[in-house]
């Protein structure tokens, strides 16, 4: 393993851990687990239940679709191979592959969440209702960077279509 991908764990790491403490220190108490566990836990499950098993049905749909309107285009393979020329190490797909990965995460965690809900979040102990609503920011986290790997992919999309219009 590389030293920057090292360092890159390692960050995310401490990002992680400092968000759980935060969670932590929200609910430090019995009052505020009593709060999670009566006003947020059943959002969080039905929301993150529901958000997980949208995309999850989605995700081959936008991923394919992506890659025919976008990565199959000429003007994107053009400036591919223009960058290409430029530093050898960029691959034709990896947006689309980013764009899946994190799409593949926020299921992931979108599911996770909504488990933890109906597990941990049963308990009123604050370490358990901190851990729910901690799971609960990272997915959302995930969602939001999916949200704009989704919107840059449509604008390069709507981008080459606006050109054809033009006839340019």
């Amino acid at each position: 393993m590389s030293v920057k991908r090292t360092l890159k764990l390692l960050v995310v790491g401490i990002v992680l851990l400092g968000g759980y403490l935060i969670c932590l220190w929200l609910v430090r108490d019995r009052q505020g687990a009593i709060f999670y566990q009566g006003n947020l836990r059943s959002c969080f499950f039905a929301g993150f239940l529901t958000v997980g098993g949208f995309l999850m049905s989605l995700q081959t749909f936008i991923i394919v679709k992506m890659k025919e309107g976008v990565y199959d285009h000429p003007r994107y393979r053009k400036r591919y191979d223009d960058r290409k020329k430029l530093n050898s190490e960029i691959a034709l797909y990896q947006p689309l592959k980013n764009l899946n990965t994190f799409l593949f995460w926020s299921i992931f965690s979108s599911v996770v969440a909504s488990v933890f809900q109906v597990t941990f979040g049963l308990s009123d102990s604050p370490y358990f209702a901190s851990l729910c609503i901690w799971s609960a920011l990272v997915t959302l986290v995930l969602l939001i960077i999916s949200i704009f790997l989704l919107k840059m992919n449509l604008s390069e999309w709507f981008g080459f279509i606006d050109k054809e219009d033009v006839g340019g």
